[in-house]
């Protein structure tokens, strides 16, 4: 899990990933398209990845207790 607990912090990363994945999707749509096949499982795909990822946000997001102020001038 610390593997993935580095993956989910780092947020760039993970738009990168999103957006790769969601790339791909999008070509296997269209080709799926030309070849006259079913293509309801992209919408389904879809959802179970974009799930993952908001499961990860909610699992190893670091939320911030508190403001810090600093009284010294």
């Amino acid at each position: 899990m610390d593997k993935i607990h580095t993956f989910a912090v780092d947020k760039q990363m993970r738009l990168e990933v999103l957006a790769y994945i969601n790339d791909f999707l999008r070509e296997e749509i269209v080709n799926r398209t030309l070849n006259n096949q079913d293509v309801e499982g992209y919408y389904q795909a879809n959802a179970i990845v974009k799930g993952a990822f908001a499961r990860m946000d909610n699992e190893f997001e670091t939320k911030v207790k508190g403001e810090f102020v600093n009284e010294q001038y």
